[in-house]
């Protein structure tokens, strides 16, 4: 007898793996907009904020997300996995 389960878990991607994949489709080389227009080394910051009403859980997904991007980054999460957040409030 086959266990369904144990193939599906086999057959899902990891969280990293996902991330990957989303932005090898999402970009694919470079974006020539910022190769033109900001200079290399410029640092800065962003502030990612709540579409909608709800409950926050994506610390570790902001985290894996901007490591995919540069090892460099890092992020300020400004609140806990499972709060409430109101639309347009900074996380």
């Amino acid at each position: 007898m086959q266990n369904s389960h144990l193939e599906y878990h086999h057959s899902m991607l990891t969280l990293q793996e996902l991330i990957q994949h989303a932005y090898k489709e999402d970009i694919p080389t470079t974006d020539i907009t910022c190769d033109l227009t900001v200079q290399k080394g410029t640092e800065c910051t962003a502030t990612i904020v709540s579409k909608a009403n709800g409950v926050f859980f994506g610390t570790e997904v902001v985290t894996l997300c901007l490591a995919a991007v540069d090892p460099r980054l890092t992020a300020a999460v400004l609140i806990e996995d499972g709060e409430s957040i109101s639309k347009g409030q900074p996380i």
